[in-house]
């Protein structure tokens, strides 16, 4: 089993406590750091020494760059967890008003068929009311809420063999079963 790596910022093999004492009260100043503010058991000269034979300026980037990632994971998590409980509170009013347009629904159905009348609902209100209700379940779902269709295929570059297997193919999908895009004669 081999030892841990040590990081720039820690204290570096030779390094005395004293001296790793120094390179913490630099490293640990608000940029821009000053040699003067570091120690008070060593002079100018000794600090300076330090500063040049434990390579201080290269540990400090190191352990600035550690501490932005820090930063930085935790900003994004903050950002995450700010997502996800503005979702979930958006899902929740979805399901809510699901519920209450799936109840109003039963109302008017029950209603109806107490009553064996119709004209209650209008089919336009009945139209909202179900693309509402199909709307919000796609959004809570999080699916798409737009009928997006792809036209981008240029049909210019077809031949005239391929247009006619593209004619019969859209035919069929449009449930055409003979697939010559005419329909069914009958």
């Amino acid at each position: 089993m081999t030892a841990p790596e040590v990081r720039p910022w820690e204290r570096q093999d030779g390094e005395t406590e004293l001296e790793y004492e120094a390179f913490k009260g630099y490293v640990y100043q608000r940029p821009p750091r000053r040699l003067a503010h570091s120690s008070v058991k060593h002079g100018a000269a000794q600090l300076s020494e330090l500063y040049n034979r434990w390579h201080w300026p290269e540990r400090c980037l190191a352990y600035d760059r550690h501490v932005q990632r820090i930063r930085d994971d935790e900003r994004e998590a903050l950002l995450r967890q700010d997502a996800k409980e503005r979702m979930a509170k958006i899902v929740g009013v979805l399901e809510t008003t699901g519920e209450i347009i799936s109840r109003e629904a039963a109302k008017l159905l029950r209603d109806s068929l107490e009553a064996e009348a119709s004209g209650l609902l209008k089919p336009a209100d009945l139209n909202k009311l179900m693309n509402t209700w199909i709307t919000m379940q796609r959004l809570i779902h999080g699916e798409s809420t737009e009928n997006v269709s792809i036209e981008d295929a240029s049909l210019k570059n077809l031949s005239v063999e391929e247009l006619l297997e593209f004619q019969r193919l859209r035919a069929k999908l449009a449930g055409d079963d003979d697939g010559d895009g005419q329909g069914d004669p009958h």
